[in-house]
């Protein structure tokens, strides 16, 4: 599929399995630092939130700027998780 750039009227293409990676190290990541949570509930809803959305937003963001809209993304949803949760 194809998004735009920043500043920039060109198409860029994207792969499905790029996204599909994102979308797995959603799942993954959050498991392998469970030690870092305070509870269970915590681990399972930022597997659950941060795999599709961090997937939608890297297949929505503006080429070249994917990485800081995943990073800032991913930082607030799992500030909101550790600390409202």
């Amino acid at each position: 599929y194809k998004t735009r750039s920043c500043f920039s009227k060109n198409k860029y293409t994207r792969s499905w399995e790029g996204s599909a990676c994102v979308f797995l190290s959603g799942l993954v990541f959050p498991a392998l630092q469970y030690a870092a949570f305070d509870n269970f509930w915590q681990v399972l809803l930022s597997m659950l939130i941060l795999a599709p959305t961090m997937a939608y937003a890297e297949a929505t963001a503006p080429h070249t700027m994917d990485t800081p809209v995943l990073m800032t993304g991913c930082g607030v949803i799992l500030y909101a998780i550790v600390n409202l949760v």
